[in-house]
């Protein structure tokens, strides 16, 4: 299994490797970025692989289905501002004082994704056999619920860190460049999603984001980005209003860097959740 990081304008600020020993980078890592900018990456992170894209490819979702149909195997993708972190269960003691059911929210460990990385991938390659693609799911935005996301669930949305068996996941079926310019791991795990597939949302593991959305420099940054952002929104619930409702997002709209009349996706499956035990 490889970690591959699309990265650009990012040369000398790739986070995701900062808590990466040399010898796991070189082992696993793949970083994807365009011909041009290849020595300066180079220069800064000598140790992982390369896969070089064109100058002129556009934007995220060509730089995604470039990945999708060049690569085979199983992969892992993730932005390049996140950190693997293990999960663990703290029990919600307030909740007994105050009459509420007893809660063990999803915590997690301060270890570097070096103490992590090999566990998590031993976990998730005998997964990857039964599920072609699913995502390991995020530790700052998404449910924070212990027992709805540990080992792994069934069916939620998908981005930050997804993976992929390319050996059997048909990457010109599930094409990022027919959905949104945004949000497009959202986009393909619906599409999946609405075609029969179960998804696998892991949260033995999970990944920390380590910058703010929107707040580095470089990488698919703009202007523009709050306007892209929001017409995926909409574009993706015009092209499923049975899974998606775009509404204000109250955390993205808080953040001083961005619109604060951002929008983000609600996004409800209707087959039935399941969820794994040990």
């Amino acid at each position: 299994m490889k970690i591959v990081i699309p990265s650009y304008r990012r040369p000398d600020n790739v986070l995701a490797l900062n808590d990466v020993s040399p010898e796991l980078q070189k082992k696993y890592y793949v970083l994807v970025v365009r011909e041009n900018e290849h020595y300066h990456y180079k220069e800064n992170y000598p140790h992982p692989e390369y896969w070089l894209i064109p100058n002129d490819t556009d934007g995220i979702r060509e730089t995604r289905q470039h990945i999708n149909e060049r690569m085979s195997g199983k992969i892992m993708v993730i932005d390049d501002d996140t950190a693997f972190r293990r999960t663990f269960p703290k029990p919600c003691l307030s909740c007994k004082e105050k009459g509420k059911p007893q809660v063990n929210w999803a915590r997690y460990t301060k270890e570097n994704t070096s103490d992590v990385l090999e566990e998590m991938i031993e976990y998730l390659e005998p997964l990857m056999d039964e599920y072609y693609f699913g995502t390991v799911r995020s530790l700052s935005i998404q449910a924070r619920i212990f027992e709805k996301v540990t080992p792994y669930s069934l069916n939620k949305p998908c981005f930050r860190a997804v993976f992929f068996n390319l050996d059997h996941f048909d990457s010109e079926k599930y094409n990022y460049m027919d959905g949104p310019e945004m949000l497009e791991d959202i986009y393909i795990s619906v599409k999946y999603f609405h075609d029969g597939h179960d998804i696998p949302s892991v949260g033995k593991f999970g990944v920390e984001g380590l910058a703010k959305v929107g707040s580095q420099k470089g990488g698919c940054s703009n202007p523009n980005r709050s306007k892209l952002h929001n017409q995926s929104c909409m574009e993706l619930e015009e092209l499923y209003p049975q899974y998606i409702t775009a509404i204000k997002s109250e955390t993205l709209s808080r953040a001083e860097h961005l619109d604060n009349n951002m929008l983000s996706v609600r996004c409800k499956f209707k087959r039935q959740r399941t969820m794994k035990l040990f």
